[in-house]
């Protein structure tokens, strides 16, 4: 300190705020480290409130002309708020202790001046307390987001050197922006998130030496992976996360000698955890650095002698795993065995845990409830039987999982055929394989499904297809389909597109009669483009591929082998072929609308390609005859589709323009979009910006 205090040249009630004297106190010996302590007590009945604003105004003269430099304990009671505005800076405030408060203003500084304002703070110390958002400020921030530097971002990341943050709550107002239908709030939150994801702000820690950030209820499982992202801790030596509810060793953590190179972590805390494994440490080198991992205090149960062999092979790194429900069973024998062989613990490391055993307990099986490991024997194993051959038992065992193993891989390798012979021939439906869906579970439909071929087939549409689908006593018992050809059904006058989109609309199904002529036609594929974008919007299998006749890949159009690769692919010359078409079309949109004693059901519709051409040159329809079709906003031009993440994206923001989807929901879709990188679905989780230390 470039001031020395002598409290009787210096009254610093001359310079802070009257109405403080209420609620605080200034002591200039309470702590060697600064020249002066104030402590206020906050109540929620309080006629003042503190605010950092105040402290920073009353000392920024004081501190340019003496250097003095101070700390501020604030506890609170009975709701007691103080407006601390992010990164709390402000001239000679260099430890802040915060217990048991409201707190205000959390994006007050947030594109102002004071967030230029230099770094003074070196001990942040801020317990059971919760942070009330303020939605202007949030607005300000998503309105100002250029303005997010690494100034704001990383704190005061030059001074800090101790960082307690634990039990710290956070209402984020980015909900009440997202409901904010007048605004387009949703839409505004995505682009915030997307505009945030490009910013690139390094953060150096020079001095942070303790991170402690326990016991909160908000930690996100990807917050390591955005606390390393961009930033430097060269100096830090502790890490504490306990008491956060985390069930996996981070990846961050387990590999902390990569992802916090040149640092000098030295202990890890993750005590009172659920973590039930450890995961693979990986044997990075340790440039003299001893690095102890806690893991007192949480769900591991199984322990061997391979893995305290596998943890000494990382140098310098010692994994505490002591005060676990440790499940003393059979696997355990080849340990007590090895506990038995003294040259099995020479290597420190290996000597360390051994040490430990010698006072861990059993918590299960019961018989053995607190029994220490270290001076358990094998016959204390409950599994141990003494002076029985056991080699007949298990010469018969091996036997017979050789036998079911047989069994088991037949049954896999042939289990559609099967699913699909005993509905089509039995009418049963298997239980395995994947769920099928009733009508309850799609919105009703006019047609079972939208024949789509080319004019050249139709022979054999109109002759084998649509005779097997209609007729009764082809339909193996499935119940018969009416089929309904275009004269039929399309609407007279009505635009041949319209009718083409409408029809594929009012089916559970497209089946598409693939040929060298479907290829050649373009209203076949026309409809093919409207059945995909049909399968996209409804997120299920809609289209199933009919091969007629071989195709080369390189006579289809992009779209068609995308559809090839993507949806149900049935072979015409198949011995089943029936059998499958009829599951597919039956099985997987099951409907419960048919009437149980006639067996009528919804119709199909069905047309040719090349006939629409007829039709339309009769209406003199010129817009029947387009090649383009617009979809989610351009994703088909050309007769070429885009990617499928492409469409759901364009689908999802739609909704989002729409203000229909919860915002719970929108949420958990915004937190697992591929399209989003990882730190933009971290936040979408968090729901806030969560301060650096």
């Amino acid at each position: 300190m470039d001031y020395d205090p002598i409290t009787t040249e210096l009254n610093l009630w001359n310079y802070l705020p009257r109405d403080w004297s209420s609620m605080c106190t200034v002591d200039h010996q309470a702590d060697p480290d600064v020249n002066a302590t104030i402590t206020c007590d906050v109540k929620a009945g309080d006629e003042a409130q503190w605010r950092l604003v105040d402290l920073r105004s009353s000392l920024t003269s004081l501190v340019e002309s003496t250097g003095l430099e101070v700390a501020v304990n604030l506890q609170c009671e009975d709701g007691g708020s103080v407006s601390l505005p992010f990164p709390w800076r402000s001239p000679g405030l260099v430890k802040l202790t915060v217990y048991n408060c409201r707190m205000l203003d959390k994006y007050g500084d947030f594109a102002t001046p004071a967030q230029n304002l230099g770094d003074w703070l070196r001990v942040v110390d801020i317990r059971n307390s919760v942070w009330i958002n303020n939605p202007a400020h949030m607005e300000n921030v998503m309105n100002n987001i250029a303005n997010f530097t690494s100034h704001y971002e990383c704190g005061q990341d030059s001074t800090m050197v101790s960082y307690i943050y634990r039990n710290v709550s956070d209402e984020s107002s980015l909900k009440q922006l997202a409901l904010d239908e007048h605004e387009n709030g949703a839409e505004k939150v995505l682009t915030f998130l997307l505009i945030l994801d490009k910013i690139n702000n390094h953060c150096n820690y020079e001095k942070l030496e303790v991170q402690d950030e326990s016991h909160s209820p908000t930690t996100s499982r990807n917050h390591f992976e955005f606390m390393v992202k961009d930033a430097t801790f060269p100096n830090l030596r502790l890490l504490n996360y306990s008491s956060i509810g985390m069930t996996e060793v981070p990846l961050e953590l387990r590999e902390s000698r990569q992802k916090f190179p040149g640092s000098k972590l030295g202990v890890i805390d993750l005590t009172h955890n659920k973590i039930h494994q450890v995961g693979n440490i990986p044997p990075y080198p340790s440039y003299g650095i001893n690095t102890t991992l806690i893991l007192q205090f949480n769900n591991i149960t199984e322990i061997n002698m391979a893995m305290f062999e596998a943890w000494a092979s990382v140098s310098d790194f010692l994994i505490d795993i002591r005060n676990n429900p440790i499940d003393c069973n059979c696997e355990m024998s080849d340990l007590l065995r090895a506990l038995q062989n003294d040259s099995r613990w020479v290597k420190p490391a290996m000597a360390q845990y051994r040490r430990h055993l010698s006072i861990m307990t059993c918590a299960t099986p019961l018989e053995l409830e607190g029994h220490v490991i270290g001076s358990l024997s094998v016959s204390d194993l409950p599994c141990f039987v003494a002076g029985v051959d056991l080699k007949p038992a298990m010469a018969a065992l091996v036997v017979v999982v050789v036998i079911l193993l047989v069994l088991l891989i037949v049954a896999v390798k042939y289990r559609k055929e099967v699913r699909i012979l005993m509905y089509t021939r039995v009418h049963i439906v298997l239980p395995c394989g994947p769920p099928s869906h009733t009508s309850a579970d799609a919105p009703e439909k006019a047609y079972d499904a939208f024949v789509s071929y080319a004019h050249e087939d139709s022979d054999w549409v109109l002759g084998s297809l649509l005779k097997r689908l209609e007729e009764p006593s082809n339909a193996r018992g499935c119940g018969p389909v009416k089929l309904c050809i275009h004269q039929r059904d399309f609407v007279v006058g009505k635009p041949i597109i319209d009718n083409i989109i409408d029809s594929i609309a009012a089916s559970r199904h497209t089946i598409i009669v693939l040929s060298k002529n479907f290829v050649k036609s373009r209203w076949a594929m026309e409809e093919l483009q409207q059945a995909y974008r049909q399968s996209m919007e409804e997120r299920r299998c809609h289209l199933v591929v009919v091969v007629l006749e071989s195709v080369p890949q390189s006579d289809m159009a992009p779209v068609l082998r995308r559809c090839c690769k993507t949806f149900t692919y049935l072979e015409s010359s198949d011995s089943l072929f029936w059998d499958r078409l009829l599951y597919s079309l039956q099985v997987d949109d099951i409907s419960n609308s048919r009437d149980s004693k006639t067996g009528k059901g919804p119709r199909t519709a069905s047309t040719t390609s090349d006939e629409y051409d007829d039709i339309a040159d009769r209406e003199g329809n010129k817009e029947s005859k387009r090649n383009n079709c617009d979809l989610a906003n351009g994703d088909v031009v050309s007769g070429e589709i885009k990617e499928d993440s492409a469409l759901r994206k364009a689908l999802f923001l739609e909704n989002m323009r729409m203000s229909t989807v919860p915002w719970t929901a929108l949420a958990r879709q915004l937190a697992t979009l591929e399209w989003l990188s990882p730190p933009v679905r971290l936040i979408s989780r968090g729901l806030c910006l969560r301060p650096r230390p």
